[in-house]
């Protein structure tokens, strides 16, 4: 169970891999981070619940949220 969004199993421990090959990517095409963790963001909403409308709204989880940006700002 995670520590930060009491999930099991917890959404960064199931879909991390396919983020951090996307950072990567950006990382190497010199994106900043601030590109880097909205693409983040918007790929984990993706990844997990599928393609949304502009209207659509999921709160993304604190484990998520927190890991996204302690990666993305190294």
């Amino acid at each position: 169970m995670c520590d930060l969004c009491g999930e099991a199993p917890c959404d960064w421990e199931t879909f991390w891999g396919t983020l951090w090959e996307e950072y990567n990517v950006l990382r190497e095409e010199g994106v900043e981070n601030k590109v880097v963790r909205h693409h983040a963001y918007k790929l984990q909403i993706h990844v997990r619940h599928g393609v949304f409308c502009h209207f659509d709204h999921k709160p993304l989880p604190v484990c998520v949220c927190h890991e996204i940006k302690d990666v993305a700002e190294e």
